[in-house]
């Protein structure tokens, strides 16, 4: 099953990007804004 979350932009707030190597700069982190939509993959738990 996939399931799109959608984050929703603001004013208030900023997104931090984390890279592929899951590393982020504390120094000079990549931001942006806006709208963030992400699809996550959710597998079904078998008994």
């Amino acid at each position: 099953m996939l399931v799109m979350v959608v984050l929703e932009g603001s004013d208030d707030h900023r997104f931090v990007h984390v890279e592929g190597d899951a590393s982020v700069s504390h120094f000079n982190p990549r931001l942006s804004r806006g709208d963030h939509q992400h699809l996550i993959t959710v597998r079904r738990k078998w008994r």
